[in-house]
């Protein structure tokens, strides 16, 4: 089959009247065509539809209803196989259908049931009244009864038979009250569910749009059309299950992980995507981005303001001029008009671009991940979960602990992405030797990236924070200086049966503000950093480091903020001591703030 031309866009205009000779046809999506694929962004998605349609010889004129609301227009192209020629392709709202209650909007609406209730409430009306004139005729009997005209037992007689007959149709008239009750309320319950069904034919549904394609067909035939749309209301977004065993620690400090990417599927977009493929793109599509302009950057004379000795008031006689001038070039103003002159002259951004963020990963990396086999994802509104890869990552563990704050110890874990996925932005799951811990966040990672993941709280290793110790001396002769010595003392435990190759203790001395007061530390004895140092780190080598023991390092993390920590590796139930000694030195007639 040769293949048809296709049209890529729905803005032209279809103004061809259809004459006699036009063959036209109404079909209806869903019973013509199937997906045939679905590539899901993080805003959007884009389908691809496949229809058969039988042609005739000469102008066709197809109509394809049933698509989904949720359609951007602009984004519609037409394409297919077959001896055909498309002329035109337009894109609209389906119109809706006139109902017989909508033609007729003086007529209230009803139904087999409700007139039956009201010939049924018609009917128990009349039997009331019936039973009243009833009622009024037995009373008015009862009441011409007289003593000389009749015997006692005569009269006793009659006032029996009175009382039940009275009885017998006051009983009977509260019975049809109350069955007048009960038809009026069913009579408002099929009004209010007739008057719910004129409002749901008249609401617009999900499934309210429609594509009209003019084909010429030389001779009568089938041909195959591919409609491929954009629609929003889809979207997927990115999460985690990471497994750490401690256990498992390599000789060379590295832990394996097993990290399983997933996605959550979510989509109302009046389709149904049933045993269709699924294509999930890590792409950012952008409408309407201009570049940057830039704006005059002014400079001028300071002026300082003058006070009016009649009105008490400053007075800027020059300034206002300059203001008024110059109005137009400011920077911030200048700003606001290039935004909204964007604003104004592009056309507005497609909803697709509402959850731009979730789709952008690090670097700019794009990637397309196909999901085995085919999915189903109903159009439900619902989080509907896939796996995308399950990966064997390698990470350095590392337990931080911050005692002046906190006893806990935490633990976290520096993951590198040694695969070929993009991870974007998501939570996962942490799992630690097997047990749930807690959600941690990720980052965007393009391969080769590292990412750091935190794993909670291990009680195993125990902190001890000593009482600090204070002491107080005075030096010199003539010029009297006061240094104030504090030592700290922390213990850390290692309970496990295991060694822990990489744990950091963070501590902080005082920073001095002023040249007349010198803080140094004494133990452990750290250098001035470089002003380019690298602070910190996984592995435990830090630049700039001083040996405090055989297992045990210190470096500045931050020395403008007084922060630095201590690397130890620990061997199983080893007890470690760290101390910290610093002092803090000024003239005895000096007050010290912050000690």
């Amino acid at each position: 089959m040769t293949k048809v031309s296709d049209v890529d866009t729905a803005s032209v205009a279809s103004t061809a009247v259809p004459d006699a000779r036009t063959n036209v046809v109404q079909l209806v999506s869903a019973d013509i065509s199937t997906i045939a694929g679905v590539s899901l962004y993080g805003s959007r998605a884009e389908i691809t539809r496949i229809a058969k349609i039988d042609l005739e010889a000469g102008q066709n004129r197809i109509t394809i209803t049933g698509l989904p609301s949720a359609m951007l227009e602009e984004t519609l192209r037409v394409e297919g196989k077959g001896s055909a020629t498309i002329h035109d392709v337009t894109a609209s709202r389906t119109p809706a259908p006139q109902t017989q209650n909508q033609t007729q909007t003086h007529k209230s609406p009803t139904s087999a049931q409700l007139q039956s209730l009201r010939k049924e409430r018609k009917g128990t009306e009349s039997e009331l009244y019936r039973v009243s004139k009833h009622l009024e005729a037995l009373e008015r009997f009862a009441s011409t009864l007289n003593a000389k005209d009749n015997s006692i037992d005569q009269v006793s007689e009659v006032m029996a038979r009175y009382e039940i007959e009275a009885a017998a149709l006051h009983e009977r008239t509260y019975y049809l009250e109350q069955r007048l009750l009960e038809l009026d309320d069913s009579v408002h319950e099929e009004k209010t569910r007739l008057r719910a069904e004129v409002v749901t034919d008249t609401v617009s549904s999900e499934l309210e749009k429609q594509v009209t394609v003019a084909i010429f067909a030389p001779g009568k035939g089938p041909v195959e059309l591919v409609l491929v749309y954009a629609v929003s209301h889809a979207s997927w977004r990115a999460t985690y299950e990471t497994r750490v065993v401690t256990a498992n620690a390599t000789r060379d400090g590295g832990t394996p992980v097993d990290l399983t990417y997933k996605a959550l599927i979510n989509q109302s977009t009046g389709e149904d995507w049933t045993d269709v493929p699924i294509v999930l793109e890590t792409a950012s599509p952008t409408f309407g981005l201009s570049i940057p302009q830039l704006v005059p950057h002014t400079l001028s004379v300071h002026r300082p303001r003058s006070r009016s000795r009649e009105s008490g008031r400053y007075d800027y006689p020059h300034r206002r001029y300059a203001r008024s001038r110059s109005r137009s070039r400011s920077p911030r103003r200048h700003h606001y008009a290039v935004d909204e002159e964007r604003f104004y002259d592009d056309p507005p951004a497609p909803q697709m671009v509402a959850r731009e963020a979730v789709v952008t990963s690090a670097g700019n990396v794009t990637a397309s991940f196909s999901i085995p086999g085919r999915s189903n994802v109903p159009s439900d509104g619902e989080d509907h979960q896939v796996t995308i890869a399950k990966l064997k990552l390698e990470a350095r563990l590392q337990w931080v602990a911050v005692p002046s704050m906190s006893l806990q110890t935490h633990l976290k874990a520096y993951i590198e992405n040694t695969s070929e996925y993009t991870f974007l932005p998501g939570k996962t799951s942490v799992y630690l030797d097997r047990s749930f811990i807690s959600k941690s966040p990720v980052p965007p990672v393009s391969p080769r990236e590292s990412f750091e993941c935190s794993l909670g709280v291990d009680p195993s290793i125990r902190i001890t924070y000593h009482p600090r110790t204070k002491k107080a001396a005075k030096s010199g002769l003539y010029t009297k200086t006061q240094t104030h010595s504090y030592s700290q003392r922390i213990t850390v435990f290692n309970t496990r049966t295991q060694p822990v190759e990489n744990v950091a203790v963070l501590a902080q001395v005082p920073v001095s503000q002023d040249a007349a007061i010198t803080v140094k530390v004494s133990n452990p004895a750290l250098p001035p950093p470089a002003p380019d140092q690298n602070q910190g780190g996984a592995s435990g080598s830090v630049p700039g480091a001083v040996r405090v023991s055989g297992a045990v390092s210190a470096a500045w993390e931050d020395s403008k903020e007084g922060r630095f920590k201590w690397i130890a590796k620990l061997a199983p139930q080893e007890k470690l001591m760290l101390e910290l000694e610093w002092e803090v030195s000024a003239l005895a007639t000096t007050i010290i703030d912050g000690l």
